[in-house]
């Protein structure tokens, strides 16, 4: 029974040898032991610190949020002016006056008056900039235009009051004005109050039994003008009837050249050259027409009247706020191309004034330039009525050099053959200035 016993403590014995020669194999192999697999943690807590800066100094090869909302405030400005410049010039056509159309010109009139064969014209078409309207004008500074006459802007202007109330004599103008009447017309000064407005206005009076005319002007002397701008008040009588055809009843402004005129700003060189050559004349009336009225109204329709060298007729066009182009005679012994159009025009309601009214007009005639001997689309004529705008055409030739200055004002009046005498109108505030007016400021 000992010998039993003494065999199972043996047995027990290497047994527990076995079990514990095992585990100590165990223990010194990692790939058994899943508690020893927890390097990563501490290998990142500690490669972090060390290897942030290397990833700084590696923008190029993978920017970070960070850096590149750092660096776009530095790369912005070195792109903006390399790009810019480039697109301008296609983006501003008006600043490409290089590019242009020839037209040939008549070689009759030009060869005996030593003028060039053909002239070049830009086909720009800049856009025109935007006019005041309104009180927003020299008047506005001048409440009443009282003392508007001393502002440098202004050429001439007028209000009648301090002219005896009579017949309008030359020695009466002191030279401010010339006068020239037809046969049985007159100007007069006269007290205004029957006619709704204070104080006195400048009479146009027609007693003639057969179609004449009044012409009141101002001869400017100021010699650099290529734009003016002329403000003044107008009203009809209630008998008034105008000439059925082609009238002059506004105010007109005559450009001239003196290089072609001897001692006269009204008679050419030459008694057939009746339309602008480009190098001589222009002159463009601010109008009223009832010829294709189908009603007869009086006044009559507003319109422009123009001489231009691209004219489509012999005695110029009428050029209407929507746009209809009209013209005064068939064309005769010259070529004519190129009849106004602009891309910028926009048209505008016909308008019709209404007699026995008090209106306020404005026109402004901008005489185009030429630059480096390409004449430029940028002459402009505009009509305000009580300080809107009513008539606008943009992108005008009026001439083809720039000694052709603006140099007389006129304010003319053509009548029928008075039926029901006297039929009249009245001028009155007249200011002619290198700037927009506006309505006299209350």
């Amino acid at each position: 029974m000992k010998k039993n016993l003494l065999c199972r403590a043996m047995a027990l014995t290497v047994m527990s040898l076995f079990v514990f020669a095992s585990c100590q194999t165990k223990k010194d192999d990692p790939t058994d032991n899943p508690k020893i697999d927890t390097p990563t943690p501490t290998i990142a807590a500690t490669a972090v610190p060390t290897e942030a800066p290397v990833i700084t100094d590696m923008p190029t090869e993978k920017p970070t949020e960070d850096t590149v909302a750092t660096e776009a405030p530095t790369e912005d400005p070195t792109e903006a002016p390399t790009e810019t410049p480039t697109e301008a010039p296609t983006e501003e056509p008006p600043e490409s006056p290089d590019e242009h159309t020839v037209i040939a010109m008549d070689p009759v009139y030009n060869k005996r008056l030593g003028l060039p064969l053909e002239v070049r014209i830009s086909s720009r078409y800049p856009r025109p900039e935007v006019l005041p309207q309104g009180n927003m004008g020299l008047a506005a500074r001048y409440p009443g235009d009282i003392g508007i006459e001393n502002d440098p802007s202004v050429i001439v202007c007028d209000d009648f009051e301090s002219y005896a109330q009579e017949l309008v004599s030359d020695a009466m103008l002191a030279g401010k004005w010339r006068q020239s009447m037809g046969h049985g017309n007159e100007f007069h000064i006269i007290d205004s109050s029957e006619y709704g407005r204070d104080g006195q206005s400048l009479q146009f009076l027609c007693l003639s039994e057969t179609n004449n005319s009044l012409d009141f002007r101002l001869q400017v002397t100021d010699s650099d003008i290529d734009t003016i701008y002329i403000r003044y008040y107008e009203y009809w009588s209630e008998n008034y009837d105008l000439v059925l055809g082609s009238s002059h009843c506004g105010v007109g402004v005559l450009g001239v050249n003196p290089t072609f005129y001897g001692g006269s700003i009204n008679t050419p060189i030459s008694s057939d050259l009746n339309a602008p050559m480009g190098y001589d004349f222009f002159n463009v009336h601010h109008d009223y027409s009832k010829a294709d009225d189908p009603f007869k109204r009086d006044p009559g329709r507003v319109n422009l009247y123009s001489y231009y060298p691209t004219q489509s007729t012999w005695h110029g066009d009428h050029h209407f706020p929507g746009g209809e182009i009209r013209g005064g005679s068939t064309l005769t012994g010259k070529q004519k191309t190129d009849c106004y159009y602009s891309p910028n025009f926009v048209p505008m309601d016909e308008v019709y004034p209404d007699l026995g009214v008090w209106y306020c007009w404005e026109y402004m005639l901008k005489a185009n330039t030429v630059v480096d001997g390409v004449t430029q689309r940028d002459g402009r004529m505009t009509v305000w009525m009580d300080g809107v705008i009513i008539q606008d055409h943009p992108n005008f030739v009026y001439r083809y050099v720039e000694d052709v200055k603006i140099c007389v004002v006129r304010f003319v009046l053509n009548n029928n053959p008075v039926r029901d005498r006297p039929a009249f109108k009245l001028i009155d505030n007249i200011v002619i200035a290198r700037e927009y007016v506006g309505p006299v400021y209350e």
